[in-house]
């Protein structure tokens, strides 16, 4: 593959992942008690007071470093204010504007969690033998269980 072809897998790639991203930060919005999903011009947040020292439940990601810059001050905020002591912003390693904008704020880099992406036409399923699983769980169930 040309280093032009790999940009364009790398640039399709990162925008299925924040469409699963944005999905997974409202889920966490909803997930617990005084939970919510705050959306500011191009940044989505889970901001998850039960979990205050947890940056994982608390997190944010953004359409670009602009709409990061721009947003920053208030997710500030929105967190300080529900008493949340940790967040994340999920960064590409190669998205050096938005990290240059992160460090100029102050945050930390504290990880390097990979995201998985995956095209559900090619998927096949495994199967699954005598697993005996349930369709139906709940987040608070889900909670308990991790």
């Amino acid at each position: 593959m040309t280093t032009a072809g790999a940009a364009i897998e790398r640039d399709r790639a990162l925008a299925i992942q924040q469409r699963g991203m944005r999905d997974w930060i409202a889920m966490l919005g909803g997930s617990a008690p005084d939970s919510r999903f705050l959306e500011l011009g191009g940044t989505a947040a889970a901001i998850v007071p039960a979990v205050p020292d947890r940056s994982i439940a608390n997190s944010v990601n953004y359409s670009d470093a602009g709409a990061l810059s721009g947003s920053l001050d208030r997710l500030a905020a929105a967190y300080d204010e529900a008493g949340v002591n940790a967040w994340t912003v999920w960064t590409p390693e190669f998205d050096r504007e938005a990290i240059a904008v992160l460090e100029a704020a102050g945050h930390a880099f504290d990880g390097r969690p990979m995201a998985m992406v995956l095209e559900l036409e090619r998927f096949e399923p495994p199967d699954l033998g005598g697993l005996d699983y349930d369709e139906g769980g709940d987040m608070p169930t889900l909670g308990e269980v991790n």
